[in-house]
């Protein structure tokens, strides 16, 4: 979704790079004359920046999708918390023209460009929902090995972390989510990995359980605190909750937010929430979790 009317006034011009390009989100920032400078110069002198990565199921997207979100996860931060927060948020390489690892390596050069900029990764915190919070969690592991300072903290919503379809909840919850048994069990990761159309079974197996591929099954030693939020309607349900096990397995600080009757997504996208004052909620209490990892 394109940002529309008012929203326009957050967005900064696109910034693009080789792979990549993104966009600083923060209030006022079409005011100024050169808006991505003064949004480079100043990263440092913010006191959160959050790294939003989107899903889509690592083919659709944008870094805007979620506009509404953004504002409010703002505004919440200064009003509530008194932080002058920001938003970079990228687009990365996308399926099918671009398999794994591209998406993923736009990522960690994205983040790196933070660095770069001089912004403290004490101040950065990397979010993503479904694809992009894979993206996020496979990220922050390459970030890790390329012995580069990790983010203050992650929040993974509805996040896709393992690349196989046999959990119980594809079947259980396929009739109540809100995306298609068929695009994750099947389309998408054959988009992602072309080559699984080439390999037996055992091979198959083993390319979907690479943990760089699939963090389930990563080394989740010294990952940065970790916020994780599911819906007991979604058909990740049960992949998700063997995450939260295996990160609290590795000593991982992690706070889950999850509500029995929501499906994929609910806490970023609006629309998918059962009512405006539960998406308010959620999405508030994101806020405060991130608020709560700088001050």
């Amino acid at each position: 979704m394109r940002p529309y009317g008012y929203q326009w006034d957050w967005v900064s011009p696109a910034i693009k790079r080789d792979t990549w390009s993104g966009r600083w989100i923060f209030p006022n920032v079409r005011n100024h004359e050169h808006s991505v400078k003064h949004a480079e110069a100043t990263a440092s002198d913010a006191d959160l920046v959050i790294m939003y990565i989107h899903g889509g199921g690592f083919a659709l997207g944008t870094c805007t999708s979620y506009m509404d979100s953004f504002i409010y996860i703002l505004e919440r931060l200064q009003e509530t918390h008194g932080l002058d927060a920001r938003m970079f948020t990228i687009n990365y390489r996308l399926i099918p023209e671009y398999p794994w690892p591209h998406g993923q390596d736009d990522c960690v050069k994205a983040y790196r460009y933070l660095l770069d900029l001089g912004v403290k990764p004490s101040r950065i915190i990397m979010a993503g929902d479904s694809a992009g919070a894979n993206l996020v969690s496979t990220s922050t592991l390459a970030i890790r090995d390329q012995k580069l300072p990790l983010p203050h903290g992650h929040v993974l919503i509805s996040p896709w972390v393992t690349l196989e379809a046999d959990s119980p909840t594809f079947t259980t919850n396929a009739a109540t989510d809100c995306i298609a048994r068929d695009l994750v069990a099947i389309k998408g990761p054959e988009a992602y990995l072309p080559q699984l159309k080439l390999l037996d079974d055992k091979a198959r197996q083993r390319l979907l359980q690479n943990p760089r591929i699939s963090p389930l099954y990563a080394n989740l030693k010294g990952i940065c605190p970790t916020l994780v939020s599911y819906g007991g309607l979604e058909i990740f349900q049960h992949d998700i909750e063997a995450f939260v096990r295996r990160l609290k397995e590795n000593h991982v600080d992690v706070e889950v937010l999850t509500r029995p009757d929501v499906p994929h997504i609910w806490v970023i996208e609006a629309l998918m929430s059962p009512s405006y004052s539960i998406w308010e909620e959620d999405c508030g209490r994101i806020v405060d979790w991130c608020a709560n990892r700088v001050k």
